[in-house]
């Protein structure tokens, strides 16, 4: 299992490290340990870069969803407890990020535990995104944005 994890964060790394205002890519936690455990464990990682594009992080996420299913790695199990991944690519985002993680580890774990029980998976997320995107691409343009560029907005 440790040789496709390396091959995943591998691929994943390169492909997303290719596209326009990514400058690097960083993962952490127990996907980088033996810890990891297909079906149960997320993927804990973060791309830097400078402002990039809605269109360009949806595409990230389609790799991971692609790369999800090439190494059977069987995240549309896992319950969602963060972002995947942390778009790290402002000033600000990166600030709001350190002042997250920094001694908070015990609201982290507390929320992390409510997450895994009661969060919903990866699978679920994903199969709403796609719901989104599929009735916006049959409706007529209206004069307010669309739901899923507000979502990309937050990612």
């Amino acid at each position: 299992m440790r040789n496709e994890l390396d091959k995943f964060m591998r691929e994943f790394k390169e492909r997303v490290e290719n596209l326009p205002n990514v400058e690097k890519v960083e993962f952490f936690g127990s996907i980088t340990t033996s810890a990891w455990i297909r079906g149960k464990s997320d993927v804990d990682v973060i791309v830097y870069g400078d402002n990039i594009p809605a269109k360009v992080k949806r595409e990230i996420i389609l790799i991971l969803r692609d790369l999800n299913e090439k190494y059977d790695l069987k995240l549309e199990k896992v319950r969602c407890c963060h972002p995947t991944p942390f778009f790290l690519d402002s000033p600000l985002r990166r600030q709001l990020f350190r002042e997250m993680v920094s001694g908070h580890k015990a609201l982290i774990e507390l929320g992390r535990e409510w997450c895994k029980e009661s969060a919903p998976t990866y699978g679920e997320i994903w199969a709403m995104e796609d719901s989104i995107k599929g009735l916006e691409d049959v409706l007529p343009p209206l004069p307010i944005p669309k739901l899923s560029e507000i979502f990309d907005k937050f990612r």
